[in-house]
């Protein structure tokens, strides 16, 4: 999916991402002055969506005014539609690049389950709606999307050890590229304990998606490149 069109579909993405912008803006205020030097601010997991830049526009301002330089570095796959973000950013109302004369944006592109930066230069990390992608793929997701329903415990065993694993990489890679003392902010997707009924009814409603979309668009679409499920897990492509 590719530029306006991922768009099309972040509404949640920016409600959630909206919700942490508190968070952001106390952590930001923890940042100390740099006046010579730069502060590096990574947003892990990207996209093309425009919710980080809007976003970040506040917290950007606050951090312009500490340091010589306020770089956002925007983190995601090779195959990222890049042009697509660039403009993103550069034109869309409230982006923090018009916030402050000192400000830039950089692309970082590599998969945030690999250090993406050189050890303790990220001043504020950041990720919104991307860790419910995986690092693998999974074997059993040989339609457009699959649902718990259609796996069989073993398969399901398998996504979420790989989700844990891919967590503690994750979390790893990123305790190496923070400054001593800075902080990392993750929204990410789950279920709380004993919401299994709506696991449930998300499966179901799911699994009536997958039917819909496999009457319209035929079984010629190769692997899966989404696995929806209740436990909120999708399969990177």
């Amino acid at each position: 999916m590719h530029g306006s069109e991922y768009r099309q579909y972040d509404q949640m993405q920016h409600r959630a991402n909206q919700a942490t912008q508190a968070l952001l803006l106390r952590a930001a205020e923890s940042v100390p002055e740099h006046k010579q030097h730069k502060l590096l601010v990574a947003d892990y997991g990207s996209s093309v969506s425009t919710s980080s830049a809007q976003l970040l526009a506040p917290v950007v301002q606050q951090l312009a005014s500490k340091a010589a330089l306020v770089s956002v570095a925007h983190v995601d796959l090779p195959e990222n539609d890049w042009q697509a973000l660039s403009e993103a950013v550069q034109s869309c109302a409230g982006s923090y690049v018009h916030v402050a004369s000192n400000v830039s944006s950089q692309q970082c592109a590599r998969s945030f389950y690999t250090q993406c930066f050189p050890a303790a230069t990220v001043s504020l990390g950041w990720s919104g709606i991307a860790l419910q992608w995986l690092s693998a793929s999974i074997p059993q997701a040989g339609h457009l999307c699959c649902t718990p329903s259609s796996m069989d415990s073993g398969a399901i065993s398998k996504i979420k050890a790989q989700a844990q694993e891919d967590w503690r990489v994750f979390l790893a890679h990123r305790a190496t590229e923070l400054k001593p003392g800075a902080h990392l902010i993750v929204t990410a997707l789950c279920l709380l304990p004993g919401e299994s009924t709506l696991g449930q009814a998300l499966d179901q409603l799911n699994r009536q998606l997958c039917d819909a979309w496999r009457l319209q668009l035929g079984h010629g679409l190769g692997k899966a490149t989404m696995l929806y499920s209740s436990q909120q897990t999708m399969q990177a492509p």
